[in-house]
């Protein structure tokens, strides 16, 4: 009886780790989209020329300069 519940603890434990780890992700991505700068840097259109052209920017570039000069 003992194993079991230390078994369900531990089971507790690792979900409470992950949602802690989600709730993490979440806030950052949040941080991310609220940010201020210009939506166009967001719009799929533009994200795709990126990954096409043949030698892709490091994303922090993408994401941290200034697409429009």
């Amino acid at each position: 009886m003992a194993t079991s519940k230390m078994r369900g603890r531990r089971q507790c434990d690792t979900v409470l780790q992950l949602s802690i780890e989600l709730s993490k992700i979440r806030e950052a991505r949040k941080q991310f989209f609220l940010s201020p700068s210009p939506p166009q840097k967001f719009s799929p259109a533009k994200l795709n020329t990126f990954s096409i052209s043949p030698s892709p920017l490091p994303l922090q570039k993408i994401l941290f300069s200034p697409l429009n000069g």
